[in-house]
This record gives C-alpha cells, structure tokens and sequence, in this order.
C-alpha cells in the first residue's frame, strides 16, 4: 500500500494523532522509531501505518489531529486572588463541549506586571474531563505580585480517552450534602460513595470541589483524596470543607474521579 505521511502542527501530539487515524499510539511510535513523541515540534514528519481509503488524507492538506486551540475556545480572564505571602492564586474554568473525553488537560497562565512576564504552569485537580462537564486550572504565581498586574490563560495539552478505555471507574456519589455558613466564607460538603458491584477496585478516589459567587466567578478548588480503599460494591463517607479566596459563597459544585492504574482498554 501507498505510505500515508502526516506533517506534525503545532499543538499536536502522538496520542490526538493515533486517536484520529483510530490506531494505537504504540502503532505509531513503532512506525515512527527515531520521532521522541516529547520532543517532535511542528514539521516532523510522521509515518501512519493505515491503508489508503477515498476519503481526503493529510497529503491532500487535512489536519487530523485536535489541538488544544481548536478543541478548547479562548478562555476568559482568570479569577485571581493574593494571599497573605504576597503570591497568587487564579482559576479558569474549561469545558469539554465535544462529544469524547480528555485526561491530562494542562495549561498556561500568563501574569504580566509592567515590563515583567511570568509563565505558569495550570492543572485540573481531576485527571478525567468528560463531555459536557467543566474544571478548573489552578495556578499558583510566587511572591512578590504587584497590585497592578493582568492574568490571561489559554490550554496547552490535553490526551482522548479512548472509548475501551477501563481506567475510569464508575462512582457515584450518594446523599450529597452543601451546607454554605452565614457568612460564606466557608462551605461544608459531605455525603457518601458507592462503587457498583462489579467494577474493578479503584487506586484512588478524588473529589473536586469548586466554589463559585453568584456572578459566577470560582472563589475557590479543592481536591479531597480518600485515605481509605473503596472496593466494587462498597460505599465510604467523606466531609471536608472548602474556604473562600474571596467574597461569599453561592454555590458549590463537586465531581469525582476513580481510577484504577495499570488497566489498559485491550
């Protein structure tokens, strides 16, 4: 069969393009053995291992790989908050308006302050963004921040969940409870978990948390881990709380996350 070539763009990665061309990323780093899939930057050239079909192919000018900017729209400015060490705190919330899931999502806070530019890493406190949900980046910026200072945000990675995929477990979170103090200040969650009997015991469970005032800005995240197993069939109470960076509390809402390492989809 003809060779099929893909020129890599920026943004681009080994996982987004397997998951186009519906192969498995180690199908492509084989077919690929000299391409570092960390260090290969815009204009690598990439071998598909697939036949040649009718429909269009990247030698006829296809892009077949979501990037970040593409998937993601351009995020509004990040809600920031000083703390009492004089560093920083800001949060975006991103959303996942497709139709498959993403993991690993990461991005980039940008501060500037003057002539000054300072770059920040952003993570979700979950792994897992599936469709129709939202998270928020959190980044965190050093002391000293002036007073005087503007955040811009934008997402820079992100991997497809594949749709055999057996790593995320099925949880469900039973007697939600949200109590917000008079003040809200501060707002205390509870209720319970339960994995359906069945499904493989996850290596962790991870709550996240996320406060928002009632013109919607996040005031807050947390990410409450569990120090006890959950096994398939059982259930396990959690409480935490979770404290404004900012004004008072409207509204809160929780996701959760089980996982279960070393299981693959084959």
């Amino acid at each position: 069969p003809t060779p099929v070539y893909y020129s890599v763009l920026d943004g681009d990665d080994m996982y987004a393009i397997a998951y186009y061309y519906n192969i498995s990323p180690q199908e492509l780093m084989t077919a690929n053995p000299l391409v570092d899939p960390r260090a290969m930057g815009p204009g690598t050239t990439l071998v598909i291992p697939v036949t040649l079909t009718p429909e269009p192919t990247p030698t006829e000018g296809v892009d077949p790989s979501p990037t970040a900017t593409q998937t993601f729209s351009a995020l509004p400015a990040p809600d920031c908050y000083p703390d009492a060490l004089g560093g920083l705190w800001c949060f975006v919330l991103i959303s996942n308006n497709g139709s498959d899931a993403f993991e690993n999502v990461s991005g980039i806070m940008e501060l500037q302050q003057g002539d000054e530019t300072r770059q920040e890493t952003a993570l979700t406190p979950l792994n897992l963004l599936p469709p129709g949900q939202s998270l928020p980046l959190v980044a965190y910026f050093k002391p000293p921040v002036d007073q005087a200072f503007s955040v811009s945000a934008f997402v820079d990675f992100f991997l497809p969940v594949m749709p055999d995929d057996a790593r995320h477990l099925p949880v469900e979170i039973l007697d939600e409870n949200i109590n917000i103090d008079v003040d809200g200040m501060t707002a205390r969650i509870n209720g319970t978990l339960q994995l359906p009997d069945g499904q493989l015991n996850p290596s962790y469970v991870w709550i996240c948390a996320t406060a928002f005032d009632e013109e919607g800005h996040i005031l807050a995240v947390r990410r409450w881990e569990s120090e006890q197993l959950l096994a398939a069939g059982d259930q396990l109470p959690f409480e935490f709380s979770i404290y404004s960076h900012g004004g008072p509390i409207e509204v809160v809402e929780i996701m959760v996350e089980a996982y279960k390492e070393g299981t693959s989809g084959e």
